[in-house]
Order: structure tokens, then sequence, then C-alpha cells
């Protein structure tokens, strides 16, 4: 593993004791964690500008990252092939190298979390690189709902199981962040959902609705497999049955669009985790595609197919 510092913050001489203290921190994360594919951490001087020219030099077909509802973005993981074999780069936010050395501990605590996370990735990558075929995640052989469906499921599982490998360095801001998000974007998604349906009763415009639901849902999906990577594992400690953050939960969510969705979503993301890594192929994820789709149903979008053909009702 590699670490590059592109990063301006650090001059060379403080950068030549950055680099083993990084090291040290994320091997130490890693522990119980496969990295053996992690060939660089890279903290870029332009965090966007540089990981979209990684993706480029390894020819990525989805460039650029994701980044949070207010435009910020931390961390991200890229796979490609060096030599054949399968490799992985971590991209960290020059910011997030500078928190780490900040007089504010729970900032710090924070950055140390999410470095976890991203290690996560990196280890489940590992192995579902050897499941997922890039021809069934792209499309190839299934129908177009089960590929709509497949590309949040895959989603929801990586992040879910990031933050359940990141579990042990877990801090109650991140906790109460997570619920927070999920929050919000129950009650975003209702309101915009509604939008959603009136202009397709006016322009009959499928391939806008679709869109429109797929990005509308995809921060739901995301953030709810973040705070569930937690809660499972919360649940198993405590022993006895939801604790009482948990039916804080529970009572956020239940009588809202969004609950037989996430009592599906917690069930198939705990079947997924008691037989992991012995998966047999991106199949494995209908369970978790019931749950989307479900998600989608129960907001009034009803999505079919007939033959080779995608139909939608709405309601």
């Amino acid at each position: 593993m590699e670490i590059i510092l592109n990063t301006n913050l650090f001059t060379d001489e403080q950068k030549e004791q950055v680099v083993p203290q990084l090291e040290e921190l994320i091997n130490s994360l890693a522990s119980s964690l496969n990295i053996v594919s992690l060939r660089q951490v890279i903290v870029p001087a332009n965090f966007t500008e540089e990981i979209i020219a990684f993706q480029e030099i390894h020819n990525k077909l989805k460039q650029g990252h994701r980044t949070g509802e207010d435009g910020t973005a931390f961390g991200k993981v890229i796979t490609y092939n060096e030599s054949t074999d399968f490799s992985q780069t971590i991209f960290l936010h020059e910011a997030f190298l500078a928190s780490l050395y900040s007089e504010n501990e729970s900032l710090v605590k924070n950055i140390v979390h999410y470095i976890q996370h991203e290690l996560g990735h990196v280890h489940d990558n590992f192995y579902t690189n050897n499941i997922f075929t890039h021809s069934l995640l792209n499309g190839s052989n299934v129908s177009r709902l089960q590929f709509l469906l497949q590309d949040h499921s895959d989603n929801i599982w990586s992040e879910y199981f990031a933050n359940r490998s990141s579990f042990y360095t877990l801090t109650s801001d991140i906790l109460e962040s997570a619920y927070e998000n999920v929050f919000n974007q129950i009650k975003s998604v209702s309101e915009k959902v509604i939008e959603y349906i009136i202009d397709y009763n006016n322009d009959r415009d499928s391939l806008k609705l679709i869109n429109n639901l797929r990005l509308s849902t995809d921060y739901l999906f995301y953030y709810s497999a973040h705070l569930l990577g937690f809660l499972q594992p919360m649940r198993e400690i405590s022993g006895d049955g939801e604790g009482k953050f948990e039916q804080a939960v529970s009572t956020l969510i239940s009588n809202t669009f969004f609950q037989e969705c996430w009592t599906l979503m917690d069930k198939a993301l705990l079947n997924l985790y008691k037989k992991y890594p012995n998966w047999n192929d991106v199949y494995e994820l209908e369970e978790l595609n019931n749950a989307v789709l479900q998600c989608w149903n129960d907001l009034g979008i009803f999505m079919t197919m007939i033959d080779s053909e995608l139909y939608i009702d709405v309601q």
C-alpha cells in the first residue's frame, strides 16, 4: 500500500511524518478486514479533479463521486485492474487528513470512523468482485426492471456493510446524523413523489418518471443502509430486542410509506450478512430487490415486465 499526499495543506517535512502515521492508522483499523487489494491511498489537492483523472486513466465508465445533499464528499474507493490483478485505491479529502490533527477530539473520532468505513468498502469489493460479474451488474441477461432494482440493491449492501464493519468506531454524532438523514429523506421523498406523479399524468413520460423516482429514493436507500448497518450490531450486542434508540427509529418509520420497505431491507440485509461472503451470484440480492420494489409500490408507482417490455402503472 502506497500513501500519496498531493495535498498542499502540509509541508514536505510534515508529509514525511504524516505518511507513516496514516499508514499505521489504516493498518490498525483494517485489522479484521481484507485490504490486500488496496494499492494506494491518495490525498489529492483537488478531490474531484484528481478522482476523474484517475478514473479516465483506468477507463472507468462511471466517473465522479457521490456527494452528500449539502454538496460535500470526503472519500471514494475506486476499483480497477492493475496488470490484470484486481486493485483498489482510496481517495481521501484533504480536509479529512487535516482533521485528524485537530484538537477537537470528537471530530478526530468521527474522521477515524469515516476512514474505517472506506476500508470496509475495500474489503467488500474484494469479495463481491468475484461474485457480481460486470455483465450482470451492467444489465446483461437481466430484464430492465431487474437491472433497475439490483443497481440500488448493490449500493444498499455496499453502504450497509461498510457501516457494519466500522461499527466499533461509531460515534454518537454519526449515529444521530444517520437517524436524521433517514427522517429527512422520508419526508423529502413523500413530497417529491407527488410532483412526479402529477407530471407523469400530464406528460406520460415514463422515462422521466423512472429517473426521478430512482434519484429521489437513492439517498433514502443510501442513508437507510447506513442506519441499518449500525442498528443490527447494536441489536445483537444488547441481546434483548429493541433498545431505546431503535424504538425511536421504529416510531419514526411507523405509519409512513417506508415502513414495509424498511422491514424488508432489515431482514434481507441480515440474511445476506449471515451468508457473506459465501454468495453464489448477483441473484443473492433478490430479497433486497423486493424491498426496493415495495418502496416504489408504496409510493404509488408500480412496475412490471411483460415479455421484454417494462410497464408502469401509477395510482
